[in-house]
């Protein structure tokens, strides 16, 4: 069998036998339905991710697994199945790991589409036009602060759902404000509020996400407070040393936007949105991380 490696990417996987090259993000030994283990990697490559599924038997399974790394670049072959989006493959013979020359690191390094500088910019027309001078000068003294610009710029917003990638977390946010500046349209919403909400919701995740060996991952703060509570403590501490005159209702609206924008308990969220405008960004942040899943996804 002749198998063309030179441009197979994720985004192109077909139904049936293939041979790709994929990096490792995750892994977990999980069991099938007659209690055997197996092997399940999540991987990808610059054009989006899927899951590598590695049927063996129970000694080799321990073996390779614990000789597969996160951020290792594995050559695999075996059968795709778009219904599952999964590769399987039954062989060890068939998924060898990848040194330096055996591949380019560019077709592993996902980037943002658009230009960050042309991004920041959107957020700074939109902070230039805000009415409410309280929520106008928080934003502005956020953003007047280089070396924090410079970390929201650049910062990923996941370690492999959505935007996972360098100036993602960017990304992120200029679509949740774009579609809030449409939601703003429909209903009678305290527009300067929402718009504020929309910009810092993620500001979190400048501390709690971060890149090691290429790989976007997280730190302590995002596993044991989540960049939720992290984000809005900086709001909390900002207004606090710089804003002593900054309304308290307001202060709390904008805390219940950042506690709440995941929506669920379950999924992040100590409090569920009450608010229009919570309620408006917690659906904005959610359509858009998970269209851009499915666009990463292979569909």
């Amino acid at each position: 069998m002749t198998i063309n490696e030179k441009k197979q990417f994720v985004k192109n996987l077909q139904d049936g036998y293939t041979a790709i090259k994929l990096q490792v993000y995750d892994k977990r030994i999980r069991q099938d339905r007659h209690s055997k283990d197996y092997i399940e990697l999540k991987m990808g490559d610059r054009t989006g991710t899927t899951t590598v599924r590695l049927f063996f038997d129970q000694t080799t399974v321990q073996t390779v697994y614990d000789n597969c790394n996160k951020g290792d670049v594995l050559r695999l072959e075996g059968q795709y199945s778009q219904m599952y989006k999964s590769l399987s493959v039954n062989d060890p013979a068939k998924v060898t790991k990848c040194h330096g020359e055996d591949y380019r690191p560019e077709d592993f390094r996902a980037t943002c589409e658009k230009e960050p500088e042309a991004l920041m910019a959107e957020i700074k027309a939109t902070i230039s036009g805000l009415k409410n001078i309280h929520l106008k000068s928080l934003l502005e003294s956020i953003f007047d602060d280089e070396q924090f610009t410079q970390q929201f710029m650049t910062a990923p917003s996941a370690r492999s759902m959505h935007h996972n990638y360098a100036s993602g977390n960017l990304e992120h946010t200029v679509g949740v404000l774009k579609l809030c500046k449409n939601i703003s349209g429909f209903y009678g919403v305290n527009e300067d509020l929402l718009y504020c909400g929309a910009i810092l919701h993620d500001i979190g995740k400048t501390q709690t996400y971060i890149f090691d060996n290429s790989l976007p991952t997280i730190t302590n703060e995002e596993t044991l407070i989540s960049h939720v509570i992290v984000g809005d403590r900086i709001i909390h501490n900002i207004i606090n040393q710089k804003f002593p005159d900054f309304p308290q209702d307001l202060k709390m609206q904008l805390s219940h936007l950042m506690l709440s924008h995941h929506g669920k308990n379950e999924w992040g969220s100590p409090v569920s949105p009450e608010t229009p405008e919570a309620i408006a960004l917690h659906y904005a942040d959610l359509l858009d991380s998970q269209v851009k899943k499915a666009l990463q996804r292979k569909m």
